[in-house]
């Protein structure tokens, strides 16, 4: 009875042992399973992949002086996921880290001396360094951007320069005027009185009359004064990023010049723009003189530009030759 009772006890025990086997087995192969199915998930899964980050760069340098690099610019990309700015090296190259090169990016560019820099860009357009022009702002003083450390450009080589006009003044001619002493008439020597200054045109201004079709955001308008073939200063893409509404006055950019008003017949106004929503505008253009009076030297009537229209034009200044009213 005793050994059937020890044979009996022998048995459970071997049962228990086995069921705990079987448990552990199954418990293995399940976690197993899963591990499996959770690699193959994320192998699968596009989504998990941390996604690949590409860099965007760019070189800046002078329009007008391509071999001039410019340094310590300041670069802006509009757009979720990018760093707020950056600035040019000594070779005047930029870069950005993008998450998304497929999307459009604002590009805007400022530094001293320049003129500001806007581009709408998509960075895998393109596969090498995008060149960057910075046109030479004639509002302020140019400054030297290069490692060529003497070397600066004037901002407007074409303007003439007062000097080439008062030389008269600065070294007034002598003439003999006749003098009476005691009754005898004696010619002396005397230094003639200075001529007037010469009236001169110091600054042109724009001024742009939209009518019944405003100007849309990002289009822009590019400005050029010239004396027949010369030009004398100019810019690009002005306005850009901003709306004229309809019935709205807006001032264009102004130029410091240094001309004399006899030559203002000469001068013509030429505009370029880029406005595909169409728009309907006025041309009104300003002289500042060296007197201190500031006259109208060119009104147009309403012209329609873009949208399939013509988006240049030519206005002649002062096509009297006198102060307009």
């Amino acid at each position: 009875m005793a050994q059937k009772k020890q044979n009996s006890s022998e048995v459970e025990a071997a049962r228990i042992l086995s069921r705990r086997n079987l448990i552990g087995v199954i418990i293995g192969a399940v976690i197993a399973a899963i591990a499996t199915f959770g690699v193959t998930i994320y192998r699968q899964d596009p989504k998990i992949t941390p996604p690949e980050t590409v860099t965007f760069s760019g070189r800046v340098y002078n329009r007008k002086n391509p071999t001039e690099k410019i340094t310590n610019a300041v670069v802006v990309i509009e757009g979720e996921g990018v760093p707020p700015l950056v600035t040019t090296d000594s070779e005047g190259i930029f870069t950005f880290p993008l998450k998304d090169p497929k999307r459009e990016y604002r590009l805007r560019i400022e530094v001293e001396g320049f003129e500001p820099y806007n581009l709408r860009v998509v960075p895998s357009d393109r596969k090498d360094i995008q060149p960057i022009p910075l046109i030479p702002s004639p509002l302020r003083p140019p400054i030297n951007t290069s490692s060529n450390q003497g070397e600066s450009a004037p901002i407007n080589p074409n303007a003439k320069s007062a000097a080439d006009y008062d030389l008269q003044i600065r070294n007034p001619p002598t003439v003999i005027a006749p003098r009476l002493e005691s009754g005898v008439e004696q010619n002396q020597p005397v230094s003639a009185s200075p001529s007037p200054a010469p009236l001169m045109i110091k600054s042109l201004q724009s001024t742009f009359y939209s009518g019944n079709e405003g100007k849309d955001k990002y289009n822009s308008i590019s400005e050029t004064y010239s004396v027949g073939n010369k030009i004398l200063v100019q810019n690009d893409f002005w306005g850009s990023g901003m709306v004229y509404r309809e019935k709205s006055i807006h001032q264009g950019q102004e130029f410091p010049v240094d001309i004399p008003w006899e030559d203002c017949s000469k001068l013509r106004y030429a505009y370029r723009t880029n406005n595909t929503g169409g728009w309907d505008v006025g041309f009104e253009i300003k002289a500042k003189l060296s007197d201190g009076s500031t006259k109208v030297i060119a009104r147009s009537g309403t012209l329609s530009v873009g949208k399939g229209r013509p988006e240049t034009g030519t206005i002649a200044l002062c096509g009297s030759g006198n102060p307009a009213t």
